[in-house]
């Protein structure tokens, strides 16, 4: 599975960290869990807003992703429903499971 980074330099290094990962160590991630809530600190990013939740779901191509970490800090300034419209405007509705706080996901690692 693919743990999206909450706190991190900057959204184009992490997705750089990932097209690496992908191509050399795997060619299929089963499950991201993707930190959203976009987030910023004095101007910093430290984490993904809905726009780039969706770019992070079409760069690392995983077969299913889960949003986390969106609504866990009142500084949260992306809600999960700007992320919901913005993976149903990229066609991606499929390739997302949405979780409320105490449920779990049981998933099968494929042996790919």
């Amino acid at each position: 599975y693919y743990l999206s980074i909450s706190m991190a330099i900057c959204l184009q290094q992490r997705f750089a960290i990932a097209r690496v990962f992908t191509k050399s160590r795997c060619s299929h991630i089963d499950l991201a869990l993707l930190h959203l809530g976009g987030t910023k600190i004095l101007g910093i990013l430290l984490t993904m807003d809905a726009k780039q939740g969706v770019q992070a779901i079409e760069i690392i191509a995983p077969h299913l992703s889960i949003p986390i970490h969106y609504n866990d800090y009142t500084v949260m300034k992306s809600s999960l429903e700007e992320f919901m419209q913005a993976v149903t405007e990229a066609g991606l509705d499929q390739r997302v499971r949405y979780l409320s706080h105490g449920d779990t996901y049981t998933f099968d690692v494929s042996r790919k």
